[in-house]
């Protein structure tokens, strides 16, 4: 699982005063962790993402996708590719539109996404394991609110 990096070292104390740095540290941190942990994978963060939104509501159009990440046309593109490029995932015409193409999950796709979520488990557990169950669903709650 992911090591300890430089990026675990605590923030000065003017910048721990700071919720902003806080959470931008922590996002940092564990973006670092998942980052290394899908390595062997061959996949990132922002992969795993697409991935996970075309198993959770189907396949859908490069752009739809784009829209639901926040990611721009051009990234996804390059992460569309990259995906296709490692068989897991297919660009299909798409017959509701024959203009666009649908982008779904390869049986390859499906089985790294597996193990992916295991990746992201283990991640959770190891930066969050030192919350009770209480403090993870607030936390969770939190950040939700922040995110909308």
């Amino acid at each position: 699982m992911p090591r300890a990096s430089r990026d675990d070292r605590p923030l000065p104390p003017a910048l721990a005063r700071r919720t902003g740095f806080q959470l931008a540290k922590a996002a940092q941190s564990s973006a670092g962790r998942l980052a290394e942990a899908f390595a062997p994978l061959g996949i990132g963060g922002k992969h795993y993402g697409v991935m996970a939104v075309i198993a959770d509501e189907g396949p859908a159009s490069q752009r739809q996708l784009g829209e639901k990440l926040r990611v721009d046309r051009t990234t996804m593109v390059k992460l569309v590719d990259h995906l296709e490029g490692a068989g897991l995932a297919e660009r299909r015409l798409d017959p509701a539109n024959r203009r666009a193409h649908s982008v779904g999950l390869t049986p390859a796709g499906r089985e790294t996404l597996e193990r992916a979520e295991q990746v992201v488990s283990c991640v959770e557990e190891e930066r969050f394991g030192g919350l009770s169950a209480e403090e993870r669903r607030v936390l969770h709650a939190l950040l939700d609110r922040l995110n909308k």
